[in-house]
Formats: C-alpha cells, structure tokens, sequence
C-alpha cells in the first residue's frame, strides 16, 4: 500500500475539520483527499457509492482495499506517523467502537489549540489553558500547585 485515499462529506463540518487535521500530520503513506462528491471518485473506483455516507470517511487503499465507520477512522490515524501505535490499540476489538471518538478529540483540541495559539487573545489562551490545567490536575489526582509569591513592587 503506497497511497490512502480519504473520501470525505465536504459539507459536513467534522470531515472538513479531520481533512485538515489529517493533512497537517506527517504521514508514512501517501494521502489523498477527495470529496465523496469528486467526479474522480466513480471513475477511480467503481461501485463505490454505495458505501459513502456525507458524515463519515471512507479510506480507500491504492489495491482497492475499502474501510469505513470505525474502521476507517483507524486507518486515517494508521497512516500518521506520530498515531500509528495509537491506532493499532484502537483496532482491538473493545476500543474499535471509540475510534471515531478518538479521531474527533484528537482533531478537535489540536485544531482549537492551533486556532488559539494563532488568533487568540492572551486572556482566551490564558483560560483555555487554566480550565484544562484544572482538568488534567483532576483527571489524574495531582496536587494543587502551591500559589506564587507576591511580586515586589
């Protein structure tokens, strides 16, 4: 397998968002995006309307090789270099059904960081990265950090 083809609902807000994600990552295969609505798509591999849904990806191998649902989010985070063991877990069969989860949380924080990092005000990136501080700190039982000592005039 040399190329992936990722075929995506180019009205659907969540397979923009994972299409632009996606092309952002350093990947060890090829990928090509095409909307499921390209001409291409027919002439490329036929038969293959039947199996495109405008809310989901469908990966397309270049041997023909066809995933969708779950699956196919596994293989749009196989493709990545920085993902692929993270993709191989999700493949079990217990995780398999989280695997669009994972691709929705992995797009959408590293997006909105990405937005805020950029366009952001000092104050919406100062809370963002409080509320989440408070958040990790809960999630994994940290302690409270002690306060800062008051500035000296």
């Amino acid at each position: 397998m040399n190329t992936l083809y990722m075929l995506y609902g180019d009205t659907c807000p969540h397979s923009l968002r994972h299409r632009e994600w996606l092309a952002r990552q350093g990947s060890i295969v090829c990928l090509r995006f095409l909307p499921h609505r390209a001409e291409e798509i027919a002439c490329r591999f036929p038969g293959i309307e039947a199996h495109l849904t405008p809310r989901d990806f469908t990966v397309v191998s270049d041997d023909c090789e066809l995933w969708t649902g779950p699956a196919a989010a596994v293989m749009c985070l196989f493709a990545l270099e920085q993902y692929r063991e993270l993709a191989e877990r999700l493949a079990h069969p217990t995780l398999l059904p989280y695997s669009r989860t994972a691709l929705e949380l992995l797009s959408r924080e590293v997006y909105e960081m990405q937005r805020l990092l950029r366009r952001g005000t000092h104050a919406e990136l100062e809370e963002l990265l409080r509320l989440n501080s408070e958040i990790v700190r809960q999630h994994f039982r940290l302690p409270v950090p002690p306060a800062l000592p008051a500035r000296r005039a």
